[in-house]
Parts: C-alpha cells; structure tokens; sequence
C-alpha cells in the first residue's frame, strides 16, 4: 500500500543519512528526534455518523494545494455512490474506482503540459461521450455538467463505464491490444507509428471504436484510413493544429451512425476533408511532396524513420529474411562505389543548380546560392575546373 511504501521510504533515507558520517550520528539522531517529536503536526479530524467525508475533503482542499481534476472527479463519484448506497455491504471501492496503481500517477508530457495520465485519460473519455471539445484544466467542471445535465445514467455506470475504457486506453498506450484483436495485423503497427507522431488527438477516436461493437473488417479500414491520414499529412509537413476539432467532428458523426459501418463513415469523412487543416493528402499531392519537399530537415528523426520503414516494409516480399522492416536503425548517407561512373560531376551553373534541387539541401522559399553548397559539391566543383584546366591549359 502507498503508506507502507512512504514508510519504506522514510526508513530507507533515514538510514542513509545517518551513515553519511561516523563522526557526529548521535547528534544527528538527537536532531532528528526533537524535529520528530517537537515540530511535526499531524492533523486529525474525527468525524460523526453524520458528517459527510467527501464533502468535507472537497472544502478542505479548496484553500490548498490545487487538486488533479481525476481527485474531483473520483471524490464526486465516490459522494454520488454512498449517497445512493451503492457502496454499501462492500469493504473498499476499487470495482468502481480502479485507477491507484502507478502507472496511472506516473506524469507524461502533453505538448508543453505534464499531467499524470489518469488526468489526460479521462480527458479523452470526455471528449469521446460528448464529442466537444475538453480544455485539460476544465476536465472536471464537463463531467460534472455530463452527470447532471447531459446524461441521465447513475453514478456507477458511468464510473463502470470509464474503468472499462481505461482498461482499452491503457492498451493502446501500452501498445499491447487484447488477443480478440489479434486478426487485425494493423492494429499493433499502428499504434506504434501513431506514438511516434505523437498525435494524441486522434486516441478518443480509437476509444470509440475499441469501445463499440464495430466488425473486425470495418476496424481494419478504420485503422488503415487513420494511418493514412496521419502519415500523408505529416509526409506534406502540415501542422496538426485545429486536427483536434476534425477528429471531435468525427467523433459526433460516428455516434450517429451504425457502428457496422464505421470504417466506410471514417473513410467518407475523411474524403470530404479539403482545407489543409484535416484535409487528406492525394496520391499526387504525396508524390509532388516526396519530389520538393525538404523532408530529411523537415520531419523528425523519429517520423523520417518512420517514412522510411513504411517504403521499406512495402518493398519486401515473402523472400525477405524478415516480414517486418526492423525498427529504430540509424539514418546513414553512403556513397556507392565507382559513383562517378552513375554521378558525372558537373561544373560552374550545374553543379550549383544540382545541389540546389538536391532532395536534403532544397528550401521551400529561397533559392540556394553557389556560397552555400554543401562540402561534397563544393569538392566535385573545385575538381572538375581542376580537370578542365589540365584539359584546356591557360597560356601565361
């Protein structure tokens, strides 16, 4: 438990401190006694059969430290359910409240905000049921107005209903789905490709649709037309800014259509998306990018990767030594042998103009200048006139 484990602690550097010299442990432990003893304060509140504890915690805290919006909300749903006497007859309320264990305390990085996943989680489960849109400091004021106004379900419902998608949330995250997703292939490459964009918009989609009762086929094309999407999109360096409320949108169409039919809805959403806020990158758009587009400087290591375990991954057949591109090798250049006989050099306008068009050194606003080509054209160039005046000799 959480307090023998404070303990453990305490008694761990409580030891170590102690040790740190020979000289001078009995002072220390004299020290240590009288902070113990003196000006430690603990606070006891006894409380009568008619008191209620959750409201009292609520107030205390409200003078405080801030709380985490999944404190209010479980201290909610734990008030909602003793005053409807759903707890009654139980020694503890983990079947409705599942949510104590590490993994769920441990803080990640959310753009420029840490927040404990537990806080992130019920976050997207907002988004998910209300299909709006859900600011990270206002998580608990929605799902409060969800209960009250918006949903007519009793408290252990819908705390039922959130342990539950939990489970589902912390596989995707995990990347470690259920066996009965097994016969989906894409589901596992997916969710490794969508951690590496760090696209966290879209996960309230994947928790509907890992959620509701959608055929496996219908999931595969779902799967697949979201990868697209992400990937396309980030191969033409758009930002994802305003992708949130595209995939929220999706989210409302979703939940009026058939769950049978979800991957056609993803797909035919998805279509008619033509700003360059959510639109989906054509066949041509990509080509056109993969020919101008500055992608060694303008992708991440990590999605430049990615790009390129994609076309490897689509090159290999059932010859390959391996189904599966591997992951995480470095990006190398090489130079192969005996270029010069693929690569003639070329001098003066050429040289530059083929640098300049060269995939790793074009910009997509400015022309670059003979000054800044790179050390290897510079050498070509300073051979190939050292060439021409063996060739053509200057006479003196």
């Amino acid at each position: 438990s959480p307090i023998v484990q404070a303990h453990e602690y305490f008694r761990h550097e409580t030891a170590k401190w102690l040790a740190i010299e020979t000289e001078g442990v009995e002072k220390r432990t004299n020290a240590l006694c009288q902070v113990l003893s003196s000006f430690l304060h603990l606070v006891v509140i006894d409380l009568t059969p008619t008191d209620n504890p959750h409201v009292i915690f609520e107030s205390l805290n409200a003078r405080g430290e801030s709380l985490l919006e999944s404190d209010l909300i479980k201290n909610m749903v734990m008030y909602e359910a003793d005053r409807s006497d759903i707890l009654k007859g139980t020694k503890n309320a983990d079947w409705l409240w599942d949510f104590n264990d590490r993994w769920w305390a441990t803080e990640v990085g959310r753009g420029r905000i840490k927040q404990p996943r537990i806080d992130i989680y019920l976050n997207q489960w907002l988004i998910m049921r209300t299909a709006k849109f859900v600011a990270s400091d206002d998580v608990f004021l929605t799902f409060r107005r969800y209960y009250t106004d918006d949903n007519r379900l009793p408290i252990h419902r819908i705390a039922l209903d959130i342990k539950n998608i939990g489970e589902t949330y912390r596989s995707i995250e995990t990347e470690k789905m259920p066996d009965d997703y097994r016969s989906i292939k894409s589901i596992i490459p997916f969710l490794y490709r969508r951690k590496i964009l760090q696209i966290g918009v879209v996960t309230p989609v994947l928790l509907w649709l890992f959620s509701s009762d959608v055929p496996d086929g219908q999931l595969e094309k779902s799967i697949r037309a979201l990868e697209s999407h992400m990937v396309r999109r980030t191969i033409m360096l758009h930002r994802t800014a305003g992708l949130n409320r595209a995939y929220i949108e999706l989210i409302g169409m979703l939940q009026q259509s058939d769950p049978q039919t979800a991957g056609d809805t993803i797909v035919r959403f998805l279509s008619r998306m033509d700003s360059n806020v959510a639109s989906w990158p054509t066949d041509a758009e990509i080509e056109f990018a993969f020919l101008n587009h500055n992608l060694y400087r303008g992708l991440t290591r990590g999605r430049l990767r990615l790009v390129l375990e994609g076309i490897e991954q689509g090159l290999r057949s059932s010859m390959a030594e391996g189904q599966n591109a591997p992951r995480n090798l470095t990006i190398e250049h090489l130079m192969p042998q005996s270029w010069r006989d693929n690569y003639p050099p070329t001098s003066g306008i050429d040289a530059e103009a083929r640098v300049k068009h060269h995939p790793y050194n074009r910009k997509p606003h400015a022309c670059q200048s003979a000054a800044k080509l790179s050390d290897v054209e510079r050498t070509l160039d300073r051979q190939t006139r050292r060439n021409e005046k063996t060739q053509h000799p200057v006479s003196q």
